[in-house]
């Protein structure tokens, strides 16, 4: 599993060529790409059959699931609003 918080300054970079470098290591599995400015998280995961499919989780009430470390991460427990 490798994990990416996204900035506006590197988003094009993780999901493209960083991705596709990252494709090529037979053990990745798992690609976890994190908003750092909104509760969002999409989730690349390589199937049986070598396909990659994502999935988007959006908000503080969704929860990721991690299968390459078997847990549930809900959103509210990443992202939280400072106190004023």
């Amino acid at each position: 599993m490798i994990v990416e918080i996204l900035s506006p300054s590197t988003a094009d970079c993780d999901y493209g060529g960083k991705f596709a470098l990252y494709r090529g290591l037979p053990s990745f599995e798992e690609y976890l790409l994190i908003a750092q400015d909104e509760p969002r998280i999409e989730v690349f995961r390589k199937m049986p059959d070598d396909r990659w499919v994502l999935s988007s989780y959006v908000g503080l009430d969704a929860t990721v699931r991690v299968e390459s470390l078997e847990i549930d991460l809900p959103l509210a427990e990443i992202y939280f609003e400072a106190a004023p």
